[in-house]
């Protein structure tokens, strides 16, 4: 598995520095944030538009993935 910093699979985020650590942190939470805004935003659209809470994807596995 690779860094979620810089992408090398050498690395971990602990070999960066705070600095960087939270500067990735800060912009993976809004990252995060925005997609699973259009994840529910997708989910409602779904579920209302045939009447029906099934879709090809569990809603909860999509949050395990994200978190």
């Amino acid at each position: 598995m690779s860094c979620l910093i810089c992408g090398r699979s050498s690395c971990v985020p602990s070999f960066h520095s705070l600095e960087e650590q939270e500067a990735f942190d800060n912009v993976a939470e809004k990252i995060k944030s925005r997609i699973l805004e259009k994840l529910e935003r997708e989910k409602t659209y779904l579920c209302n538009n045939d009447g029906k809470d099934v879709i090809a994807v569990k809603w909860s596995d999509i949050e395990k993935i994200l978190e």
